[in-house]
């Protein structure tokens, strides 16, 4: 994995359940409201959310087998989302209650400012996947009943 700028650009290999189970406990926190200090860590969070949001939408370009693939699929990337979310909204009250030196205010506002534009981007791109993927979802939902209504009662027809 290598840095570019204030992004990572992936080596193709897929990310570990360890890396699953990391981003997961970041949102975790977040939903609990655990406090962390302001250092590089929110940063760190946010790039490594980010980098993930960004894989799981790479891989939602092949389709999902069935229903419970997508709902996990969406479940992972609104997770990640509000975890990302909620990190922004903590660091924009940390960033306007610090007082900090100038170059190091503006500096953390750059970096808020771009990590909210990437927020925005995957808000977009998850409704876009949904609007595209929405009926398939519910068609897969209604096969799957289907199929296990059948083997339930194989002496009915359908």
């Amino acid at each position: 994995m290598e840095q570019i700028g204030c992004t990572r650009v992936l080596s193709g290999a897929p990310k570990s359940l360890l890396d699953e189970d990391a981003l997961d406990k970041i949102y975790l926190r977040e939903k609990r409201g655990t406090q962390v200090h302001m250092g590089e860590e929110p940063f760190y969070d946010l790039m490594q959310l980010d980098s993930s949001l960004e894989e799981l939408f790479h891989q939602a370009n092949e389709p999902f087998e069935s229903h419970e693939l997508m709902h996990r699929f969406r479940l992972r990337v609104s997770r990640r989302i509000c975890a990302f979310s909620s990190i922004l909204k903590r660091l924009a009250r940390q960033i306007e209650s610090a007082d900090s030196v100038i170059h190091q205010h503006i500096k953390l506002k750059t970096l808020h400012s771009f990590y909210q534009e990437r927020l925005a981007r995957h808000k977009a791109r998850l409704c876009e996947w949904w609007s595209r993927n929405e009926r398939t979802y519910h068609s897969l939902c209604l096969s799957s009943y289907v199929a296990q209504t059948c083997v339930a009662a194989p002496g009915r027809q359908v």
